[in-house]
């Protein structure tokens, strides 16, 4: 039986009645004095460090360079140093440390490590496109990582358990004073930050339930696209419940629901549409 539900896919199929570019959804992040450890969840426009951090007290930014390195131990941040493979780094043109800079475009679905200079908290705001989750794991490593989640909705341990690499496996999260601490399993994960996960062996998970489209990254519409089919694959051995709410482009008021019919279809059946919530049960469809 549960092998059955594992193999249960939704399919939505979204279509869109008038041409339209890609919607920008905006993506806040409150980031403290100090280091901060943060994941973007969308493709920033613009995508230009200088542009994205102009005017904020940023004295670095670093992007964990996994093709060079892997990861077996956890470092204080005080101890990294730019020039290293296994970091890319950010530094403005005021450091007086940008020519040591090999960092310049931040990515979405990326985790970055950010240095404040400032005694206050400072509000970093990114307008962009939002993106599915797709996770290269550097297999017997720590990886860099965060995760497209809702707030205070699931721990660290439900998260993992359905991965047999990661089951089980440490998890740090990064502290005020630069440290990283082990993160306790029934620690709630959160949105907008980055943790140091352990991956054994090789995987591709990225959580509960996988999102999967035909082409591309997101739904983009263009001139000739106007239909486009989204499955929804349930990665877990038990029922789950997905949301989906609308919600307002950063540069339109309207949500993008306004003008997109959905058709929700099912290898196990039909499935009923609610806008603010959609029920997915594998075994007795609504």
């Amino acid at each position: 039986m549960n092998y059955f539900r594992q193999l249960c896919v939704i399919w939505i199929i979204v279509c869109s009645s008038i041409p339209a570019i890609a919607e920008l959804s905006t993506q806040t992040l409150t980031l403290n004095p100090g280091w901060n450890a943060v994941y973007i969840e969308v493709q920033p426009q613009p995508e230009q460090c200088d542009q994205i951090f102009q005017g904020l007290p940023v004295k670095s930014v670093w992007a964990w360079n996994r093709q060079f390195s892997s990861v077996q131990f956890i470092e204080n941040m005080s101890t990294i140093v730019p020039e290293r493979p296994e970091w890319l780094t950010y530094f403005p043109e005021d450091s007086g440390k940008s020519f040591l800079t090999n960092l310049y475009r931040i990515q979405g679905g990326k985790a970055y490590l950010i240095n404040i200079d400032s005694t206050t908290p400072v509000t970093l705001t990114i307008n962009g496109v939002a993106t599915l989750p797709s996770y290269e794991w550097m297999p017997n490593s720590f990886n860099l990582v965060g995760f497209h989640i809702s707030p205070s909705t699931i721990t660290a341990k439900q998260f993992f358990s359905p991965s047999t690499a990661h089951n089980g496996q440490p998890v740090y999260q990064l502290n005020e004073s630069g440290r990283w601490d082990v993160l306790n399993e029934n620690a709630l994960l959160q949105p907008g930050k980055a943790y140091w996960v352990f991956c054994k062996g090789t995987s591709t998970y990225h959580g509960t339930f996988s999102p999967i489209l035909d082409q591309g990254k997101g739904l983009d519409f263009g001139t000739l696209l106007n239909e486009q089919v989204l499955r929804i694959k349930n990665d877990t051995s038990s029922e789950n419940v997905i949301q989906i709410n609308p919600q307002s482009s950063a540069i339109s008021s309207k949500s993008a629901f306004d003008r997109l019919s959905l058709q929700f279809q099912n290898q196990c059946g039909l499935l009923r549409l609610r806008l603010q919530q959609i029920f997915v049960h594998p075994e007795n469809p609504q």
